[in-house]
């Protein structure tokens, strides 16, 4: 879908939308990093949730134990502590997939900008059909190259 993008492009805009388009491409390395730091994070806040989720376990079944030994603040401690590392992680994984969606919505505006300059540079003259046929088929090649790709590693992260 992509290369049909691309000669469609070319077919219609001429050159200059070949400028756009290896900008794109040069944005997708980047949100793949951020798409795998988020899989990295978001394994990390498992752990830690599996973890507090272990302590709560063992507190509500040795309760009585706990309560007759007096040792209800030292388990709640424990569980309020996992939970802060937990919601740091969390925190780290949402900003970055915040980044992630900013950086999406940003590639958009940086291709179109791209692509229109080089096309004015070339002696084109930009008009409603070049820019809505621009926008249009950088949305398209956007969605299949960063969108669609981002959110597959994302999703497969949640899966393990």
């Amino acid at each position: 879908c992509a290369i049909a993008v691309l000669v469609v492009g070319v077919y219609l805009i001429g050159v200059s939308f070949v400028a756009g388009y290896i900008v794109l491409f040069l944005f997708v390395p980047l949100q793949f990093y951020l798409s795998k730091r988020f899989a990295e994070l978001r394994s990390k806040v498992a752990a830690i949730t599996d973890e507090r989720v272990t302590l709560v376990s063992q507190a509500v079944a040795g309760v009585r134990v706990m309560k007759m030994s007096g040792w209800e603040l030292q388990f709640d401690e424990r569980i309020a502590n996992v939970r802060r590392k937990e919601m740091l992680q969390i925190q780290r994984a949402s900003r970055l997939k915040a980044l992630n969606e900013a950086v999406f919505f940003l590639t958009n505006i940086v291709v179109a900008m791209i692509t229109f300059l080089v096309h004015i540079y070339r002696g084109g003259s930009l008009t409603p059909q070049n820019v809505f046929t621009t926008l249009s088929l950088t949305n398209i090649a956007q969605i299949q190259l960063t969108k669609y790709f981002s959110l597959a590693v994302m999703g497969i992260s949640e899966c393990h």
